[in-house]
């Protein structure tokens, strides 16, 4: 079995994605964020245990994004939220293109 060494210290791991897992430890990179919070983690394990906490935290908000893991307190704000990840705010109006936070603003305008 090939081993895969650290170049830093030269502690060996059975697989590469194991061995660059490690080499954060010396280089201190934190590649995932946390989008409530902007904290960052080494690992996606790391993070979604974090995350949890976030939920835990504040179940006044249950509803939660698929994409990125933030959570809002209503279905409309997590629509609004949801229109960045598509490019664009769903809400504008097509006359004008004035952008809303949600329909009912777009509705009244």
């Amino acid at each position: 079995a090939s081993r895969h060494e650290c170049g830093f210290c030269g502690k060996a791991f059975g697989s590469e994605s194991a061995r660059q897992i490690h080499l954060r430890s010396h280089t201190g990179e934190r590649p995932y964020k946390c989008n409530v919070c902007g904290n960052r983690f080494t690992t996606r394990g790391n993070l979604k245990v974090h995350f949890h906490r976030h939920r835990e935290k504040y179940p006044h908000r249950p509803f939660r994004c698929k994409i990125c893991g933030r959570c809002f307190s209503t279905r409309g704000n997590l629509r609004a939220h949801l229109g960045g990840h598509r490019g664009g705010p769903p809400n504008s109006c097509p006359l004008c293109q004035k952008k809303f936070t949600n329909a009912l603003n777009l509705q009244h305008h």
